[in-house]
């Protein structure tokens, strides 16, 4: 796991600075055939282009996960994307999805087999099905969720209570969940901990690689923090 944010001795978590990737030709610009079964799709919205209200939501989440993506799905294949969205898990339309965003950042596991992806595709599938419910109130606590992981991982503190009693999913603990229904996580990880991830903590793990952006303005409209562009 990438460390992005370290716990002083106070418990405070700050971002690690000069932060950098080498032996890239990033940042890139790709289209949407570029685009594979299994890879995660993590979402920019520029809050200048919002309503008041979506407006205030989208610097919310910005500010409490310390992060710029605002949500994540996995892209199924034959132009639909999975998500936790609204009220359940849902399939949406490649393109709708992409529209919906300032721009797309698409990551991929290079090291996730067929059959693995197989799975994967599967359990989205069936969370779908079964109308697996969105869990606002998990986003909601989510900052306090993932500040205790972080501290238990690198600073040493008591493990926090990792157990969940239910099976709504947000964004980014969907696709985790995802992984680990395809086996290359294993379901008891106290690493990959699903509902203590952020969309931003799972786009700079090491477990994904950065593939490139779809952007429609372009590179113009990559925001200035977004780790990837160099």
């Amino acid at each position: 796991m990438v460390k992005l944010t370290e716990v002083d001795k106070n418990g405070n978590e700050h971002r690690v600075t000069g932060l950098k990737l080498f032996g890239s030709d990033y940042p890139q610009i790709i289209t949407c055939d570029k685009i594979k079964p299994g890879d995660v799709l993590f979402c920019y919205q520029d809050p200048k282009s919002e309503s008041f209200f979506n407006k205030k939501k989208t610097k919310l989440i910005q500010s409490k996960t310390k992060g710029i993506y605002v949500h994540c799905g996995i892209y199924l294949g034959n132009d639909l994307v999975a998500d936790a969205a609204g009220k359940f898990v849902r399939t949406i339309k490649l393109n709708e999805f992409i529209d919906s965003y300032s721009y797309i950042v698409v990551s991929r596991c290079e090291y996730l087999k067929e059959d693995k992806i197989t799975k994967m595709i599967a359990y989205a599938y069936n969370c779908v099905k079964n109308k697996i419910e969105y869990d606002l109130g998990g986003a909601i606590n989510l900052p306090k969720k993932r500040m205790e992981h972080r501290r238990f991982i690198w600073g040493n503190k008591p493990k926090p209570n990792i157990e969940k009693k239910n099976d709504k999913m947000f964004c980014s603990e969907f696709v985790l969940n995802c992984f680990k229904a395809s086996g290359y996580i294993s379901k008891d990880d106290k690493t990959y901990v699903a509902h203590m991830w952020s969309p931003t903590d799972l786009a700079h793990d090491d477990l994904l690689s950065f593939q490139g952006y779809i952007a429609i303005n372009g590179i113009e409209s990559i925001h200035r923090d977004d780790i990837f562009l160099l």
